[in-house]
């Protein structure tokens, strides 16, 4: 007999923000790719160790956009590998932040340009955090 390490209301739960998180993930490639163009914009969410969702190219130069979205609450978390891959890339990474008020049904968007300076998650140098 298997055993379940997540009871049915984590599991409901996690259904519900990964739904969440792909119609954002949605929203914001399909605005990413009418700025810079769909040539230039690709969806690499299904490469999780790249640390972001989407890779955007311009200038020869790979830019990372990792995709939080959220319901009423302005809050979203990043895994140590997003992070750390933040904190390689700088100016190179952004957070495309989409905050949905469910009473009014209004999405509003953000991009954060280099989380790491921005909103000083420098840990990995305050903890001494060292990855691969």
């Amino acid at each position: 007999m298997e055993e379940s390490i997540v009871d049915e209301e984590e599991a409901s739960w996690l259904e519900k923000n990964k739904s969440l998180g792909d119609w954002g993930e949605q929203i914001a490639l399909n605005y990413l790719r009418s700025f810079y163009g769909i040539d230039n914009v690709s969806d690499v969410a299904a490469r999780a160790y790249l640390g972001f969702d989407i890779e955007v190219v311009k200038e020869e130069t790979i830019y990372g956009f990792e995709i939080k979205t959220a319901k009423d609450n302005i809050g979203f978390h990043l895994s140590l590998n997003e992070l750390k891959v933040a904190n390689d890339k700088l100016d190179n990474y952004n957070i495309f932040f989409l905050k949905i008020d469910v009473a009014t049904n209004k999405v509003s968007g953000y991009i954060l340009n280099n989380p790491v300076e921005l909103l000083d998650l420098d840990i990995l140098k305050k903890y001494k955090i060292i990855i691969g």
